[in-house]
């Protein structure tokens, strides 16, 4: 696949798994999801890395994944720096290592690949294998949300800045 040049791309939402006979028929849980890839110390280079489902989540400070990526790409979380987070109402112990992560476009042609510390959670409960946070997501890409367009864009780090002139002497 080649690398994104000059990144814009545009996902649309999709509806929650967990929402099916829950929620009004009329009024379906939309959620920004994407397809991202994990890449580690214990792939061979012919491997095809898992490809996960991730919620695109701007109110989680970090990058979240569940256990069974880090074992899936050999990452040896067994000294891996432990903290307490809150997630989900609740204090969850988390190890933090830094990951290759491959963002996946829309129609699969092409991707980006980026370094993100990212923590893995041994009780892991969301229906996606990601949660792509502040920290190892929006710290590498612009994301515009749209409601009603049911979709979402993915940019470069620096559009926002460069589209509101925030810093203009960069």
């Amino acid at each position: 696949m080649a690398e994104v040049a000059g990144l814009r791309l545009v996902y649309p939402y999709v509806e929650d798994p967990h929402s099916s006979g829950v929620y009004d028929p009329d009024n379906i849980v939309l959620r920004p999801v994407l397809e991202i890839e994990m890449l580690g110390p214990g792939l061979a280079p012919d491997d095809a890395p898992p490809r996960v489902a991730a919620l695109v989540d701007s109110g989680a400070e970090r990058t979240f994944a569940a256990p069974w990526l880090a074992r899936a790409v050999g990452v040896d979380l067994q000294n891996a720096p432990e903290i307490l987070v809150g997630l989900g109402g609740a204090s969850r112990r988390v190890r933090f290592a830094d990951v290759t992560l491959r963002l996946i476009a829309p129609d699969g042609t092409s991707t980006v690949d980026w370094q993100a510390d990212v923590g893995f959670i041994e009780s892991w409960e969301p229906p996606w294998g990601l949660l792509l946070g502040q920290r190892g997501f929006f710290s590498r890409f612009t994301v515009t949300f749209s409601r009603y367009a049911q979709g979402f864009a993915v940019e470069d780090f620096d559009v926002f800045d460069l589209r509101f002139e925030l810093f203009p002497s960069r």
